[in-house]
């Protein structure tokens, strides 16, 4: 009888805590607006991103503006999605950058980089 309480009990906690876990997840994919897209911080990745992307593509655009930005909590960083404009010499393009920032140490990883079509 014993052994069938403690296995009742330790099911049930497995239970909780998948269910838990599940609920976890799906919050983590919630993207939260960042209003001010002007704030310094912001425009601080962006032109991260922009940096990073010349670095790695060799094709040296020149960060103009954000024009949105959001971002997601991660289990150990924050994922932040912008979009922004920058330009190759005089042409002014639309760009998708998402920017992984640990939550401890604030290393920055460019995930992705693409230009967008109106």
């Amino acid at each position: 009888m014993r052994l069938q309480i403690q296995s009742l009990v330790l099911l049930l906690l497995v239970l909780l805590t998948s269910t838990a876990a599940r609920d976890l997840t799906v919050l983590g994919h919630i993207w939260i607006p960042i209003n001010d897209v002007n704030n310094p911080y912001v425009i601080d990745l962006a032109n991260f991103a922009v940096n990073e992307d010349d670095r790695l593509t060799g094709v040296m655009l020149q960060f103009e503006k954000v024009i949105k930005a959001e971002y997601q909590i991660e289990v150990i960083n924050y994922m932040y999605h912008l979009v922004l404009s920058a330009n190759n010499t005089s042409i002014s393009n639309k760009y998708e950058a998402l920017v992984s920032v640990n939550k401890w140490d604030n290393f920055r990883n460019l995930t992705s980089f693409r230009a967008l079509r109106d």
